[in-house]
């Protein structure tokens, strides 16, 4: 993260993970919580890991997923 804010010249980035690389993510995340400033947005594409412990939005929609696919497509 370091190497390509260097480059690029910037503060913070934006992250795209898919499987491994979003759970990679979540890990690095809470154990260097000093590199959350410099993510300005994550985006996780179906990672390996259970949220059953999270209280995020993604959890509370995941509930609801049915329900929410029924009003989208009405």
């Amino acid at each position: 993260m370091d190497y390509i804010l260097k480059i690029t010249n910037k503060t913070d980035l934006f992250y795209i993970g898919h499987s491994q690389g979003a759970t990679s993510y979540f890990a690095f995340a809470s154990e260097r919580p000093d590199y959350n400033r410099k993510v300005k947005l994550s985006i996780n594409m179906a990672p390996s890991c259970l949220l059953s412990d999270t209280r995020s939005m993604v959890k509370l929609l995941g509930k609801h997923a049915s329900l929410i696919e029924v009003i989208l497509f009405i």
